[in-house]
């Protein structure tokens, strides 16, 4: 009687240790923002510094404070993310950028996939009605998606990319048998192998597990950083 009820319980320890990693991923980009730069001001990445190099993306700086000092300095800041020397760096699995439910996925080229991302626009001088606000770190942006669980965005955890608002859809799209791929890749800017929601965490440093069925209106106002009562989540 009691063998339906394990794969359930291992899937609750597993959603907890998502939440948790998803926490620590974001406290550390709060704390840090004084020491590297305001990361959740800009788009989180960009393809190319202003003299032409390649970017380095937020995980790789971060690090340093996720007690990864040592492959931080492995990685050259002076080439590509996807060269040679620094896919080694991407092939290195960062528990911390990884839910437990994610199966062992990787990237043609071998690198890892992280399992969080923040949210960007790819065209920031498009006149889009999906425009993000051009600041997440003033008081009234403490409401707003800091990290996502974004699985089926097969981001390398090396790669300047994260969850495009412009062309990903609005909406939160677990893990199904249905859409089974190797790896799944999703259409939505939320997505988890948990079969039920994702793991957030706001700009207030507070994480949240929101549901596949969450009404739209609500995801939005926590995405452009909206004020929403705690009435109208619960």
């Amino acid at each position: 009687m009691c063998l339906p009820a394990v794969p359930s319980a291992r899937e609750a320890a597993r959603r907890m240790a998502c939440s948790n990693a998803i926490r620590q991923v974001a406290l550390a980009l709060i704390n840090t923002r004084s020491t590297i730069h305001d990361l959740s001001q800009m788009p989180p990445n960009n393809a190319s510094k202003s003299d032409g190099t390649s970017a380095v993306n937020w995980r790789v700086k971060l690090l340093p404070w996720l007690e990864h000092k040592e492959l931080h300095q492995r990685y050259n800041l002076n080439c590509a993310w996807d060269s040679s020397e620094n896919m080694s760096v991407a092939r290195t699995q960062v528990a911390t950028y990884t839910c437990p439910s994610e199966p062992n996925y990787v990237s043609p080229d071998g690198g890892r996939y992280t399992s969080f991302a923040m949210l960007e626009n790819s065209d920031p001088s498009a006149n889009n009605p999906k425009r993000l606000p051009a600041s997440q770190k003033s008081e009234d942006q403490q409401n707003r998606i800091l990290l996502i669980e974004s699985c089926g965005s097969n981001i390398v955890w090396t790669e300047p990319r994260d969850v495009d608002v412009d062309t990903m859809d609005w909406s939160i799209l677990p893990y199904s048998k249905e859409s089974y791929r190797s790896p799944w890749r999703s259409k939505g800017i939320g997505s988890s192998y948990h079969g039920s929601g994702v793991s957030v965490t706001f700009a207030n440093g507070s994480t949240r597990f929101l549901p596949a069925s969450i009404d739209r209106t609500l995801l939005q106002k926590m995405i452009y950083g909206e004020p929403w009562p705690i009435s109208d989540f619960d």
